[in-house]
């Protein structure tokens, strides 16, 4: 068999006790339950048509936060009017979305009541458009970072990023199986991008179609193959429903943790929302006169919260070039901290020793040295200044 991709994707099926020999592939496959990855989504389009969304949530108030929607209620109708879905569509997709997200709660069978949780109602207190998408938004992280595996999963496909710059369906697939240790998610993936000299850009298209062909070679399923004793969602592999539930489940809902998402179907691949060209801005930070009046020899004027943190977003530029939001550091200093995909930006003054603290990891910290250019009193005005900036861009 000369198939390059078998024993890489053999990494991300051989686990359970359903073995099942491949009838095209003459290969046994040992797939347990996790084999299709981690998500927490199904295809809920509703989530991004926010607008519709929030009309939807404010019937609550109407009503003393809770609804009726039993069948054939005016209620229902309105509903599925306002979300343009089916009576069937609300209760089996939207109303179990929402209550996992924590926005409302059922209090009857079939889902006939339906009533506000606090989280619920705070969301629909929010009066404009985009702070209202920007509070599902947090609540969408909220809800994924609420799980270890969750975390896990979002933190595995950043390091893809990092390393890969634009990362691809299967190798956000390889990173949801948990169960295969992310050692051997960077080595398969590394050996398939060298396999298919993926560094050349010129080639990624007609490549992308190669390896989801030679993926869907390990598909199994019922419609293929009606003899084989499959359970479906236990022993079954649908290469086209992985795709699409890659593309679509995750999909715009990735671009919610720092990442830009691209196309969909087989050539869906998301990479870092700031490694997008970035608009220029006009730098205003000056020296902290309560600090100092003259720049030293060997210092340099820190930004502790950048533009690229704010997304170049010219609402928060007053913010980011406010001289509490400077720190004059030595050379030496500003070298350790990073030039790109810099988290370090929560100002930290503990025991009478300055640090910049990474926000995704409190314990992994840089120290700053403290000398005579910096005032101890104005740094209690700077941290909390940098606590509110950070709430405000939600880190």
């Amino acid at each position: 068999m000369n198939n390059p991709i078998t024993p890489h994707i053999l990494n991300y099926i051989n686990n359970g006790d359903n073995s099942i020999i491949h009838p095209k592939l003459g290969i046994q496959l040992n797939m347990g339950n996790s084999h299709n990855g981690y998500c927490p989504f199904q295809a809920e389009k509703f989530l991004e048509k926010t607008c519709n969304l929030k009309n939807f949530l404010q019937l609550f108030c109407e009503t003393s936060n809770t609804i009726n929607l039993s069948w054939n209620s005016h209620t229902l109708s309105i509903s599925c009017e306002l979300l343009e879905l089916t009576p069937a569509g609300l209760k089996k997709n939207v109303l179990p979305t929402l209550k996992r997200l924590g926005l409302i709660k059922k209090t009857s069978k079939n889902w006939d009541y339906v009533t506000l949780t606090e989280i619920g109602e705070e969301l629909v207190k929010t009066e404009d458009i985009e702070n209202f998408e920007e509070s599902l938004r947090r609540i969408i992280r909220e809800f994924v970072f609420s799980d270890s595996n969750g975390k896990t999963f979002i933190e595995r496909v950043k390091r893809l990023v990092e390393l890969w710059g634009e990362v691809y369906w299967w190798e956000i697939w390889f990173a949801s199986i948990l169960d295969v240790p992310f050692e051997t998610v960077l080595k398969d993936i590394s050996q398939i991008r060298k396999k298919f000299n993926l560094k050349k850009k010129a080639l990624v298209p007609k490549r992308l179609k190669e390896i989801t062909d030679y993926f869907k070679e390990f598909s199994l399923t019922k419609r293929q193959y009606p003899n084989l004793p499959l359970i479906k969602g236990k022993n079954t592999l649908d290469i086209d429903n992985l795709i699409n539930r890659i593309s679509t489940s995750w999909g715009i809902r990735l671009s919610h943790f720092g990442f830009s998402v691209k196309n969909s179907g087989y050539d869906f691949s998301i990479s870092s929302i700031y490694d997008r060209k970035q608009p220029k801005v006009k730098r205003q930070l000056k020296l902290n006169p309560a600090s100092v009046k003259h720049k030293p020899h060997n210092y340099d004027l820190h930004h502790i919260v950048s533009h690229v943190l704010g997304n170049y977003n010219p609402e928060l530029h007053s913010l980011i070039e406010n001289p509490l939001n400077g720190l004059l550091i030595h050379k030496s200093d500003h070298n350790k901290i990073p030039k790109k995909n810099n988290t370090f930006i929560k100002l930290r003054f503990i025991n009478g020793k300055i640090f910049l603290e990474c926000v995704e990891n409190s314990s992994n910290r840089i120290q700053i040295d403290f000398d005579q250019h910096i005032n101890q009193d104005e740094l209690k005005i700077m941290t909390e200044f940098n606590n509110n900036l950070l709430k405000k861009l939600d880190l």
